[in-house]
């Protein structure tokens, strides 16, 4: 238990001492040569000639892939209308029902059972067959979502920096018999474009250990 127990990482590496004697030591230092594709429908899956290898040999070369039409736009369109009332009463939510609050972005925790419109967003999720395919070739059979939130950038909201979801010192990169890989997977709920601050992909820097691909994403090919 103790090995497994998290203590402050060192304030120097950023490493978790605890770990340690479990490092795997994968380092590998990434630059524009591993940009795996500056194509957008490279990563795209077609519904209609989707296999779990076709989906999971996309995911492993790329880090990411696009699924066309999760939620039906009705659904999208009344759960964007209830994370709005919800945004209305965050400064009152307890501590634990938020993540994180500033003037220009906001975010939420969500249960599958707050509102019959996440249950149904859900369900929409969980029963479409390109979803499925991909999920099970890429985590086998009856894989798990660990956590639902809600990300909303108000307008005139200033950029995120480039980064990855988990620090490659509390993952499997460097901790690979401690940590399993996780994927984020990230619904809009209105039309975004370009313009507005969509996100931003660099396709084949999952691999890299670097702790700032900002500039050799943004100078060659991140899209």
């Amino acid at each position: 238990v103790d090995a497994y127990r998290r203590s402050q990482p060192h304030k120097f590496t950023g490493f978790y001492p605890d770990f340690d004697h479990d490092m795997t030591y994968y380092n590998r230092q990434c630059d524009k040569s591993d940009i795996t594709t500056r194509d957008a429908a490279d990563l795209y899956i077609d519904p209609d000639t989707v296999t779990r290898s076709k989906a999971a040999s996309t995911m492993m070369r790329h880090g990411a892939v696009v699924v066309p039409s999760v939620l039906k736009p009705s659904t999208a369109t009344e759960l964007r209308t209830y994370l709005e009332s919800r945004h209305k009463i965050q400064s009152t939510l307890p501590w634990h029902e938020k993540f994180f609050e500033e003037e220009d972005r906001l975010a939420l925790g969500l249960g599958a059972g707050d509102h019959p419109i996440v249950t149904e967003a859900l369900r929409q999720v969980g029963t479409n067959p390109t979803v499925r395919t991909t999920l099970e070739g890429i985590l086998g059979s009856d894989p798990a979502i660990v956590e639902i939130s809600t990300m909303t950038s108000m307008a005139g909201a200033g950029d995120q920096e480039l980064h990855t979801d988990s620090d490659y010192f509390g993952s499997s990169l460097l901790y690979a018999r401690n940590f399993l890989h996780s994927y984020t997977m990230f619904i809009s709920l209105q039309n975004t474009t370009a313009r507005m601050g969509a996100t931003t992909l660099c396709p084949g820097t999952h691999h890299c250990a670097n702790a700032d691909m900002e500039d050799v994403c943004l100078s060659n090919g991140a899209f």
